[in-house]
């Protein structure tokens, strides 16, 4: 088997090579001068007797680009490789927003029509000699019958149960559908979060909106009670941020202690990642179906960049009572972003023996807490937190050696 990435996916091809050990062989593709697409293949490549080759894709902006690109390199590799069978990955299907008919009035042109793109795409990857596709998370499931091939869809909910399950919002959970149509998506993960985590709390809510045009939608009415809980909107794919923003404002007018958002595509068109950080959402978390995007620090993050969600005063404390955290009044909200992404480590704590076992310093700033023989007893955790720092000492924390390694 050999793996075949297009401009797209060299990053996951890296990835896909490391965990399976197969080897990369990188097209060449280059641009004549009136911008078409060239792809290119190794002669030194074809000439191995490869039966099963795995194409490399995801069909992100440019769109068009990406999907030519894609079509060219399944013809180049079917014709120089002839393999038995050519499987080809594409995280990112575009055009699958497009998947019905719709009809508006625009302007001077009256009533007009759209086209079924998402069903042409599928044509055209269904013609281009691809024995299987595998995509992740697909728009909607009516998509799968445009295809006229072995599709496999992923879905990314397993990777969101797992995070959300450990944070400390859970309790007092609302998973947002940003649409009427992400509904079935939104309550088959509440019915996969609250199976998992064995809790009966967590809530649905809909925002109900109006879209006058495309990439352009506005909140009329949020259906569900959001006052005093954590909101997680739900979502396959955020373009223009439009719908992320407005709905984050209309959950925070209507009491939401905290928004947040969970998306598996991030597309980010035009101005989307500055209107985020503007926005009232407090975090946001994207998978890397779609790399080659960089974000400022702030709210945006990838999925594999650790702990989603800042540590809370309630995992503070939890963490203290573990690891024995000296943490002053003054400075608990710095602390609280700093073991962000190590709160995944405290249940693991609670389950080592520390007698005997050297401190490890956590971060820059010196740590003059000591390790404690009595942190960890056969009864348990102690229920007891250390109060602020004695004068003339640093606050500080650490971590067991044994849990890092």
């Amino acid at each position: 088997m050999v793996i075949v990435p297009g401009s797209t996916a060299t990053a996951l091809a890296a990835s896909l090579s490391s965990v399976t050990g197969f080897p990369v062989v990188t097209p060449c593709i280059s641009r004549f001068a009136d911008g078409e697409i060239s792809v290119e293949f190794p002669n030194s490549a074809a000439e191995a007797p490869y039966k099963n080759v795995v194409l490399l894709q995801s069909l992100c902006k440019p769109a068009n680009d990406s999907l030519m690109e894609l079509l060219l390199l399944a013809d180049v590799v079917r014709r120089t490789c002839a393999p038995d069978r050519m499987t080809a990955v594409v995280p990112y299907v575009c055009y699958s927003r497009q998947d019905r008919v719709t009809s508006r009035v625009v302007g001077e042109h009256g009533l007009v029509t759209s086209a079924l793109s998402s069903k042409v795409v599928a044509k055209l990857l269904g013609s281009s000699g691809i024995d299987h596709l595998i995509t992740v998370d697909l728009h909607s499931s009516q998509t799968v019958g445009f295809f006229e091939m072995p599709f496999t869809n992923l879905p990314v909910s397993g990777l969101f149960v797992e995070e959300i399950g450990d944070s400390h919002i859970l309790e007092k959970l609302v998973v947002v559908a940003p649409d009427c149509g992400s509904l079935p998506r939104v309550r088959e993960f509440v019915r996969a979060l609250s199976e998992e985590r064995k809790v009966s709390s967590v809530q649905v809510a809909v925002i109900d909106k109006y879209r006058e045009s495309p990439g352009v939608s506005e909140v009329v009415h949020v259906i569900g009670s959001v006052k005093d809980r954590h909101c997680v909107i739900l979502d396959d794919i955020v373009d223009s941020g439009g719908t992320l923003c407005n709905a984050a404002a209309a959950l925070k007018t209507r009491g939401a202690m905290s928004v947040h958002a969970r998306i598996t595509h991030g597309v980010f068109s035009g101005s989307a990642v500055d209107a985020i950080e503007a926005s009232e959402l407090d975090s946001l978390v994207v998978t890397d179906t779609i790399s080659g995007i960089s974000f400022p620090e702030g709210k945006i993050k990838f999925s594999d960049e650790g702990a989603a969600y800042s540590v809370g005063r309630e995992e503070l404390v939890r963490g203290a009572r573990l690891v024995r955290l000296r943490v002053p009044e003054h400075e608990a909200d710095r602390y609280c972003k700093e073991l962000g992404s190590v709160v995944a480590w405290f249940n693991m704590l609670s389950e080592v023996d520390t007698e005997g076992v050297d401190p490890v310093l956590y971060g820059g700033v010196p740590r003059l807490s000591q390790v404690r023989d009595d942190v960890v007893d056969d009864g348990g955790i102690r229920d007891q937190v250390l109060s602020h720092s004695e004068a003339g000492t640093e606050a500080g924390c650490f971590f067991v050696k044994r849990v890092i390694e």
